[in-house]
């Protein structure tokens, strides 16, 4: 039988060539993360979060806050894109850093990054995402709204490829799209979380007439509790997909 070729002498040649190509490359040295962004061109990857996500709690909370998110890049939703921060430099500040003049004359390691008013009045919301969700430090932690009718326009938050943030979809009316422009919408559905690429062309459209609420999540995540979240979601959601 014509087991060999120029480079594979025998059949255990050949065979471990094989067992070689079935190993994938994050269970070895490489970390998942890194792997999922510097090896692979998906743009997004579901997490299992499901399951111990209070969703309908959140969303209860966040309703009765929203009065007080503020208007996010009107220049991108034309005031239809509300926001509020748990996490951050204030509530209001929903923006990176260096887009407000007190502190544009710091670096980001300079700034204090911290629990909000807004999150005091959020309990179940804060617990979940300080105490269970695989995050081990927050920059900035934000309700994120678009309102009925509302939009985002198309738009990249990085020049590169890069997978993140965490995008947590409390409530998404099923009119609501979240779309690449390249790879179609993303299925968010109440109660689910995806890392996504913001470095390919995206944009939101609810057509819906309620509005939709998402949690955007930035910080420190490479720990084992995060690891074991991508290996456990790209099982569970990658693999014959991509």
């Amino acid at each position: 039988m014509g087991y060999y070729d120029d480079k594979h002498g025998t059949k255990e040649e050949v065979l471990k060539e094989l067992e070689k190509h079935w190993q994938p490359e994050w269970i070895k040295e490489k970390n998942i993360y890194d792997w999922l962004n510097d090896e692979t061109t998906i743009p997004y990857l579901e997490l299992d979060v499901y399951g111990n996500m209070p969703w309908t709690e959140i969303f209860k909370e966040a309703q009765a806050v929203k009065d007080q998110c503020v208007v996010h890049r009107e220049y991108s939703g034309g005031g239809t894109w509300l926001s509020g921060c748990l996490h951050g430099l204030g509530t209001e500040y929903t923006n990176t850093w260096d887009s407000y003049d007190e502190f544009k004359h710091l670096t980001e390691d300079q700034v204090e990054y911290k629990w909000t008013k807004l999150s005091e009045q959020c309990p179940i919301t804060t617990e979940y995402f300080r105490d269970v969700f695989p995050f081990r430090e927050y920059k900035r932690l934000r309700f994120m709204w678009v309102e009925p009718g509302g939009y985002i326009l198309p738009h990249r938050d990085n020049d590169q490829r890069t997978l993140s943030p965490v995008n947590v979809s409390i409530y998404n009316p099923i009119e609501c799209e979240f779309r690449y422009k390249n790879w179609g919408t993303v299925p968010f559905t109440n109660g689910s979380a995806f890392l996504i690429d913001v470095g390919q062309e995206h944009a939101v459209w609810n057509r819906s007439n309620e509005a939709r609420l998402h949690i955007i999540c930035h910080g420190k995540r490479k720990n084992p509790d995060w690891k074991q979240l991508l290996l456990k979601s790209w099982q569970k959601f990658g693999y014959g997909k991509y």
